[in-house]
């Protein structure tokens, strides 16, 4: 449980003891804030079955206006 994760919205590494958690399909994934976990939990049909090299946030930005979203 110790150790550190990377974010799979903002691509930032969290610690696995952070607070914002959430757990799909068995896997646990870790967010470095609320925001974040909510962008996730909002968005995990996306995640199922497929490995992201970058962001989701990165993601929907180039899919929508352009601009990088931040989650913080």
């Amino acid at each position: 449980m110790w150790g550190k994760a990377k974010d799979p919205i903002c691509g930032v590494r969290v610690k696995k003891t952070t607070p914002y958690s959430y757990e799909l399909n068995g896997k646990t994934f870790y967010f470095d804030s609320a925001a974040c976990r909510q962008t996730f939990i909002d968005a995990s049909e996306s995640f199922l079955g497929k490995k992201r090299k970058v962001g989701l946030i990165q993601k929907l930005s180039e899919a929508g206006d352009g601009k990088r979203k931040t989650c913080h």
